[in-house]
């Protein structure tokens, strides 16, 4: 769904590696632009990875959605401009809530 005319997918997967994670996400930004996350959640921990398409006309990078997430969830990653992994004790919900806040916030 859009949010500030930004695609926006985000899809929690369960009991999956982050490294299955990684080549969802990227098989799914191949085919779809905007910002795309997905999340596992594993032995009590989430992982995610986060894209972004090279075609969005953002303001802000990625590596400041990063910025945001580990302010207000508390996770550690890192990453590219255009794609970052990292995990956490959240939630999928509380990373979707905290990654619209920062695309509403654009």
């Amino acid at each position: 769904q859009p949010l500030n005319q930004i695609p926006f997918l985000a899809l929690a997967l369960d009991e999956v590696s982050a490294d299955e994670v990684r080549v969802v996400t990227q098989k799914i930004d191949a085919q779809k632009q905007g910002i795309i996350l997905i999340t596992s959640m594993k032995d009590g921990r989430c992982s995610y990875y986060l894209s972004m398409s090279p075609a969005l006309k953002m303001k802000r990078t990625l590596k400041e959605a990063q910025q945001h997430l580990m302010q207000t969830s508390g996770v550690k990653g890192g990453g590219s401009g255009l794609m970052i992994q990292g995990s956490g004790l959240v939630t999928h919900e509380q990373l979707v809530v905290a990654l619209k806040q920062w695309i509403e916030a654009e």
